[in-house]
């Protein structure tokens, strides 16, 4: 038989390990975390109902990093679906395949 989790996060959270604890642990509901930005996120979205002005501040600053970074990962998807159709009609237009 399989043993039992730890917790019931135990499945979801395999970066936390005992070798490196969790930068911070939810006071709602006791979720660790590897990084101050991934709990930030979890607050605002699973207990915004229940923040203070500090730490609605905090995910929404949060929230904006991560729309950016997803905006950059977006162009270079973009770059690199351009770049490849462009090398594939060059190709094309070169070697007549």
């Amino acid at each position: 038989m399989a043993a039992e989790p730890e917790s019931e996060w135990a499945g979801e959270t395999a970066d936390v390990t005992a070798e490196e604890p969790p930068v911070a642990v939810c006071v709602y509901c006791s979720r660790p975390f590897r990084r101050t930005r991934y709990y930030h996120l979890h607050l605002g979205v699973e207990h915004g109902e229940d923040l203070d002005a500090t730490e609605r501040e905090a995910y929404e600053a949060a929230d904006e990093a991560e729309s950016e970074e997803l905006f950059v990962y977006h162009l270079k998807v973009v770059a690199a679906l351009s770049t490849t159709w462009a090398v594939f009609v060059l190709g094309y237009m070169v070697f007549g395949v």
